[in-house]
């Protein structure tokens, strides 16, 4: 007589786990640590910029009428920024509102975890586009309206659209994009480090630096080693007592003579919109926390569709801007290898 086997087994009850395992991180730490600032009123944001005049050490003359007179907005000027609209479409069946079970989810709520996981997806866009190269650009019809990205505020050259002042860019000294990530050393940190303290005079800036994994790997390295022509030397030695954790060169600041940076690691940092290349892991930006803004005029919602069928339709859906108050005191690291 045949053996019963497995395959041939009619009505097999399936055995599904609860629930979905998804291994992206639901961190977003450029939209959690920026300031948010007032509502935009308009799709055109416009604010003021202002720089003390260089110090002068003449002396004046005892019983004189003065004869130059400053303008004391001399050197002012406007910066603008453009908001963007972030937006998702979501179309879901009438069975799987009414009939289908999924891991964990009953037809009741399929609809609230679905907005749940278009909401993580619609902010991860909003966190790519903030820590990107994107230029601003104004809507044409063709095309959205569309913020301009940190990595692009930390530039030295003007901006293609509504650029900044020269005399608010982000200085070239506050910027090194000619270093191999392999030959970083403490100089190269320090020096840049030292061109923002000529523009801020304070070295207790709160400087948060957001960056990708490759670049973070080398800032761990650098306690620990140091280039040579060959390969990495060991430098320094630690001795510790024995324990069941090993400190592997963890670096969550940077101390520097001139301020202090804190290392926001981060998957979202990218160049030319893609934050999983090699050139966006080894990209660093930031600054003062206190000089970048978030403006919402529509924070990350969802808003339900009329129906016009069976299927449950609705958007998940954003509107803001990233204001960088003064692009002197950017910082950014942008090696070409």
């Amino acid at each position: 007589m045949p053996a019963l086997v497995e395959r041939d087994v009619v009505a097999k009850v399936q055995d599904l786990s609860n629930q979905f395992d998804n291994a992206k991180s639901f961190a977003f730490p450029f939209m959690s640590r920026v300031p948010k600032g007032s509502a935009p009123k308009q799709s055109k944001l416009t604010y003021a910029v202002e720089k003390y005049d260089t110090a002068d050490t003449s002396g004046a003359i005892d019983e004189a009428e003065p004869s130059n007179f400053e303008n004391p907005s001399a050197g002012d000027a406007e910066l603008d920024v453009r908001i963007q609209i972030w937006e998702k479409a979501v179309s879901i069946g009438g069975l799987a509102t009414t009939t289908t079970h999924q891991a964990g989810i009953t037809p009741r709520n399929v609809v609230a975890k679905k907005i749940a996981k278009k909401l993580i997806e619609l902010k991860r866009n909003c966190e790519v586009t903030l820590l990107s190269d994107n230029e601003s650009q104004l809507e044409t019809g063709n095309v959205g309206n569309q913020t301009r990205g940190l990595v692009k505020w930390a530039s030295s050259t003007a901006q293609s659209h509504y650029a900044v002042s020269s005399a608010y860019l982000t200085p070239a000294a506050s910027i090194d994009s000619s270093t191999a990530i392999a030959d970083y050393t403490d100089a190269t940190i320090t020096t840049v480090m030292e061109s923002q303290f000529g523009q801020t005079g304070n070295e207790s800036e709160e400087n948060v630096l957001f960056c990708g994994s490759t670049f973070k790997r080398n800032m761990d390295r650098l306690t620990f080693s140091t280039r040579d022509v060959s390969s990495r030397t060991m430098v320094r030695r630690f001795n510790t007592t024995p324990s069941s954790t090993v400190n592997l060169g963890a670096v969550k600041v940077l101390e520097t003579g001139f301020g202090d940076i804190e290392l926001a690691l981060s998957q979202h940092i990218n160049a030319s919109g893609d934050p999983t290349t090699a050139a966006s892991k080894r990209l660093a930006v930031g600054g003062p926390i206190d000089n970048m803004e978030l403006r919402w005029s529509d924070a990350p919602n969802m808003i339900p569709l009329g129906k016009t069928s069976r299927s449950t339709r609705f958007i998940v859906t954003a509107t803001g801007a990233l204001c960088v108050m003064n692009p002197l005191k950017l910082i950014k690291f942008a090696p070409g290898s």
